[in-house]
């Protein structure tokens, strides 16, 4: 198309002589009567990832450049709702694929021999993920849909025993997985959508009976799918229709043989909650599944997303080692008022209130119920030099070293040091911007929050 042969130019005008990455360009053109926003998504960690939007043309054509894609399933759709029905690629390296999308169809062109495969199973597939995947907008009941299954299962089973290599050994591997988690997929899907008659177990074709089997979540192939956590889930909530065991997290779970998908289990459900406490409360028993930064990382900004800085509030339970190595937990250090210096060496203001921060703790010599405690943000390769810091000024009080701005400093989304915080023997927040050392209406907070009952 004309608009992509200009992209294309253009990026060579714009480089000179200099190395383009390798590009993929996506072009098509819809049946839509009027200009929409078309949408391409990726498939990361079992969800879809935006990547780009566009407006269709008054003729409906559309056209996407990906600069050195990720490998993997890409996603386009008319619908910003990621639930909704896409249209799935495969994108690899530098390629040009063309797309025809008429209503809930798309022919594929080009690309690759993946593409190739992929639409040549669409091509089987779309007679049941069509109604499906099509929820509400298929009007269709159990009675309409199973005969459509069942006469669609011998031309699964034909095209399984038909896949030839690609020559993309990856590809092929997470192809066979593919067409079995479809129907899998597309079979528990439609049971979940509304309908004006629900069946009985009897009136499952027999398909649906071997779809719980052992092994069928054992490994993480499920996460390079774009709705791989939404099939996940259906799978566990279908496990146990008509057993009467409530599907909590523990009895849902246990449909996943992997730590990983459990841990992506637990997180993807993190929206539910409303407070933070109950949040922390709930996860856990469950933190030792959280085994990948990617967990960890969605797990934090969950927690943080609901983290509240008021008085009372809980604190958050940081862990860091102190001078001699020694791990100090904000858990281990209630039963005392606990004033936090967020500071590091390289911090021109922080050192100006160490001799205030000093003679603070000269005054408070004796008070049992008020503990001190600093924590460096120096980076990790600076540790010998605030050691050295450490020992050469005498500092006192608790000494702990982040290794960066790391969780305390996220979850109090603390941006400028140095930065002094005040909490309760409960470990509750009194104030996250307490006053300086170098003013006295910190020492007074402290007497007070130390008599507090």
């Amino acid at each position: 198309m004309k608009k992509i042969c200009l992209l294309a130019a253009m990026a060579a005008s714009l480089h000179g002589f200099a190395a383009i990455p390798p590009t993929t360009y996506i072009q098509g053109v819809t049946d839509a009567k009027d200009p929409k926003t078309m949408y391409l998504f990726r498939a990361e960690d079992g969800a879809m990832a935006q990547v780009a939007t566009v407006k269709t043309s008054a003729a409906g054509t559309f056209a996407f450049a990906v600069a050195d894609p990720e490998e993997g399933f890409y996603y386009v759709s008319d619908n910003a709702n990621v639930n909704n029905l896409s249209h799935r690629i495969y994108v690899k390296g530098a390629s040009t694929i063309e797309m025809d999308i008429k209503g809930p169809k798309a022919a594929v062109r080009g690309g690759s021999k993946e593409n190739q495969a992929l639409m040549a199973w669409q091509n089987v597939y779309d007679d049941i993920a069509i109604p499906s995947w099509s929820g509400i907008q298929y009007r269709g009941t159990y009675e309409d849909f199973f005969p459509i299954f069942e006469s669609f299962i011998p031309k699964f089973e034909a095209f399984r025993k038909s896949m030839k290599s690609s020559g993309n050994k990856r590809f092929d591997e997470l192809m066979r997985y593919l067409v079995v988690n479809d129907v899998d997929a597309a079979a528990v899907n439609f049971l979940f959508m509304p309908r004006t008659k629900h069946p009985k177990k009897e009136d499952y074709p027999a398909y649906y009976h071997q779809i719980v089997q052992p092994g069928k979540y054992a490994d993480t192939r499920v996460l390079q799918l774009g709705d791989g956590l939404r099939r996940m889930n259906a799978y566990s909530m279908y496990r146990l229709m008509g057993t009467g065991v409530k599907p909590g997290k523990d009895e849902m779970m246990k449909g996943l043989e992997n730590d990983t998908l459990k841990g992506f289990f637990l997180v993807n459900g993190l929206g539910g909650y409303r407070d933070q406490s109950a949040l922390i409360d709930a996860m856990k028993p469950y933190q030792h599944l959280l085994v990948t930064d990617s967990l960890k990382a969605r797990y934090k900004r969950a927690e943080m997303g609901l983290a509240s800085f008021a008085k009372g509030a809980r604190s958050f339970n940081f862990s860091y080692p102190d001078i001699n190595g020694k791990t100090v937990t904000m858990e281990s250090l209630k039963g005392k008022v606990v004033l936090i210096d967020t500071w590091a060496t390289w911090c021109g203001p922080c050192k100006a209130e160490i001799p205030h921060l000093k003679k603070l703790e000269e005054e408070l010599h004796g008070n049992t119920d008020i503990q001190i405690v600093s924590i460096s943000v120096d980076v990790e390769k600076d540790k010998q030099k605030w050691e050295d810091f450490v020992k050469k000024e005498e500092l006192g009080g608790i000494q702990l070293f982040a290794g960066g701005w790391k969780e305390f400093t996220d979850y109090y989304r603390i941006t400028g040091i140095p930065r002094f915080l005040v909490f309760d023997k409960q470990g509750a927040i009194v104030t996250v911007d307490a006053p300086r050392p170098s003013t006295p209406e910190l020492k007074q907070l402290l007497l007070e929050t130390a008599k507090a009952k």
